[in-house]
This record gives structure tokens, C-alpha cells and sequence, in this order.
């Protein structure tokens, strides 16, 4: 059965060729165990075009079967799709430009905007999705989505930490902080750049529950 992936970590947009008008969206992310197989990049149905002018995808993937042998090891997955013939200006109708392109997974999304160049058809795409500084995380929302049932368990194991606990990560916040730095933590490898921000972020702006 198909699933979301765990988390994404990067989407990156590109033309397939100078000449051509082919967007290709490529998606790189991660799923909590081995045995994920033919990650797909389901594109969102609308009927009415976006507000926001932001074409979504999720991404997903037929998860292992109940007798398969997996390994709990974070495993890379990587999933594209073309969008062909594209009309950046008017994508979604006339005067209704394609403004940029998000991937949903199971604990987070990603989202990479699309900036036209003044006098050209080229594109460029902007940074990845960052938060300003004026942004105030909160666990429930953003940090506890970030620490898989896996994380949880190894770390009541090893250190009785419940790391699904507003009071327990707000007390070892700093030291979870540095192991997240170093790349110690997780054990099977480490977050990307911009979720170890986003908690760092949270740490900065006072702990929001």
C-alpha cells in the first residue's frame, strides 16, 4: 500500500534543457526503514487554481510488508516528475503565474519557489524553505513531528529520555541541540540543515508547547 514518506528534504526545480519549456521537479527525502519501494510524486487535484499559485505534491512510496525483513535505518529516497510544456505566466490560467512547488511527507513539507528573470524565460529557483526570525516554532506543530517512533524508543533505551515529551525535550534542549550539530543523533544519520534550525529556532524563541 502506498504511504507518505517519512520526511522530505529537499525539492529542486530545473529546466531539462536551456531550449526547453520542461520544469523537472526532483524530490529528495528519507523513510524511516529500509524495504520502501517506487516512491511517486502524486500531484494535488485542484478545481480551482491555488491562491497561492503553489503546486503540491505528496510524496510517496509502497511501504514493506508485514513479513519483510527491514533495517530501522533512515534510507535515502529520491522521486521526479516533469512538468511539460510549461507556461510559467499563466500556468494556472491567464495572468496566473506558477509561483513555486511544495512536497508533503508524513512529518513535514518542503517548498521551493520559482522567481522570473526580467527579460528572460529563464527561472531561478530560491532558497529552500526557511523561516524568517520573527517565526515562533512549537512543538506540537513543529518540533515532536521531527522525532520518528524509532527516535523515541532508542532514546528511552539508552538514556530515558522521552523525546515525545513537551517537558523532557524542553530540559535536555541544549544537550539534544549539540548532538543534532554534531550528527551524533540520530544514530543511522542526520537531519538536514534546515530541521536542525527549526529546532534550534524553537530553543532560541522560548520553548512554545
Amino acid at each position: 500500500m502506498c504511504q507518505r514518506i517519512y520526511a522530505v528534504d529537499e525539492v529542486s526545480l530545473t529546466r531539462q534543457d536551456a531550449q526547453s519549456s520542461n520544469l523537472l521537479v526532483q524530490v529528495q527525502a528519507r523513510a524511516v526503514t529500509s524495504g520502501w519501494r517506487t516512491p511517486t510524486l502524486k500531484r494535488h487535484s485542484y478545481k480551482t487554481p491555488p491562491e497561492d499559485g503553489i503546486l503540491t505534491y505528496d510524496l510517496q512510496a509502497i511501504a514493506p510488508n508485514a513479513e519483510d525483513t527491514v533495517l530501522p535505518v533512515l534510507t535515502r529516497v529520491c522521486a521526479d516528475t516533469a512538468l511539460t510544456a510549461v507556461d510559467i505566466k499563466n500556468f494556472w490560467g491567464p495572468g496566473q503565474p506558477l509561483v513555486g512547488v511544495r512536497c508533503n511527507a508524513q512529518s513535514n513539507n518542503k517548498l521551493t519557489l520559482l522567481e522570473s528573470r526580467l527579460g528572460g524565460s529563464e527561472m531561478a529557483a530560491a532558497p529552500q524553505q526557511s523561516y524568517s526570525e520573527e517565526y515562533i516554532p512549537q512543538f506540537a506543530r513543529d518540533i515532536r513531528p521531527l522525532f520518528r517512533p524509532y527516535d523515541i524508543a532508542m532514546m528511552m533505551r539508552v538514556r530515558d529520555l522521552d523525546l515525545g515529551s513537551y517537558e523532557a525535550v524542553c530540559q535536555h534542549g541544549a544537550l539534544i541541540l549539540s548532538r543534532l550539530k554534531d550528527g551524533s543523533m540520530p544514530n543511522d544519520g542526520p537531519w538536514p540543515a534546515s530541521d536542525v534550525a527549526l529546532f534550534e529556532q524553537w530553543l532560541l524563541k522560548g520553548k512554545a508547547p
